[in-house]
């Protein structure tokens, strides 16, 4: 990364800016004369329970006997009849019949894992760079961990990041056109992948950039970058020439650009840089 610095002086003009997947399915209980069958199941959060009338005179009503919860209740119901829940939630839910006191059972629902989401924050698509260094950055998240992530160009594989954030894989391309695709797994061994960002690696030269023509006008200051064309270029600010924030990108198509910027009026020193890739 090159950086390049332009320091102005207040006293010049101013002191230098993957979803839950549910694989849904129906679980059949009976209801019988005194019994639930099965009276206890275990299903997977998105999925439905049916029950059906084999006998007369019968609730399914939540909760724990004798208080019903409010989640959901068929009422009294006879041979025949048929009345369903889907439960999107994790956990355990007791129900009873309300007439028939040892007529009891229970759902248990178990956590469906959520597919994991990857997307490439940097570079932008269709961003255009000299051949050499470039550095692309992913973020990954996971309703559990993130195992690892992975850069593809198309289905060829350039590289592995570190297993915590950020996600950065620092390359070294030569010209060409590169379909950037992230690919995370997470600790369950779900995978889904990023969408397509495609970067142009040239063989141009990279010109130092000149900043040049500095103006405050008002409470904006303002300045030329000339430098080299289709390549990004970062304005960055900083008060102590430590701490650097982004202000902004851009990528001049002839290699050359005016920035503005907003500035407090009672700032005593504002540094600003352009870093290139």
């Amino acid at each position: 990364m090159k950086t390049y610095f332009n320091k102005i002086s207040l006293l010049f003009a101013i002191a230098a800016a993957a979803h839950l997947t549910l694989h849904a399915a129906t679980h059949n209980v009976s209801v019988g004369n005194n019994f639930f069958n099965p009276a206890n199941i275990t299903i997977n959060q998105g999925d439905t329970v049916r029950w059906t009338w084999i006998g007369n005179g019968h609730t399914v009503t939540s909760g724990t006997r004798p208080t019903a919860s409010g989640l959901f209740n068929s009422g009294l119901r006879n041979n025949g009849a048929v009345f369903t829940f889907t439960f999107n939630d994790a956990g355990v839910f007791p129900y009873f019949c309300q007439p028939h006191a040892g007529q009891n059972g229970s759902v248990t629902v178990q956590a469906v894992n959520q597919d994991p989401v990857v997307t490439i924050t940097s570079p932008t698509n269709n961003a255009t760079f000299p051949a050499g260094a470039v550095q692309v950055t992913a973020e990954a998240s996971d309703d559990g961990s993130v195992a690892s992530v992975q850069l593809f160009n198309g289905n060829t594989s350039l590289g592995t990041a570190d297993t915590s954030a950020p996600y950065v894989f620092d390359l070294v391309l030569s010209a060409g056109s590169y379909n950037l695709i992230a690919q995370v797994t997470d600790n369950l061994g779900a995978v889904s992948v990023s969408p397509v960002v495609t970067i142009n690696v040239t063989n141009s030269t990279v010109n130092s950039p000149e900043l040049s023509n500095p103006q405050k006008v008002g409470n904006e200051f303002r300045f030329t970058v000339n430098s080299s064309a289709l390549v990004p270029h970062t304005i960055q600010l900083s008060t102590d020439a430590t701490n650097w924030s982004n202000l902004s990108t851009n990528t001049p198509v002839d290699g050359s650009f005016q920035f503005s910027e907003q500035i407090n009026p009672n700032a005593v020193m504002l540094l600003f840089r352009v870093v290139l890739p």
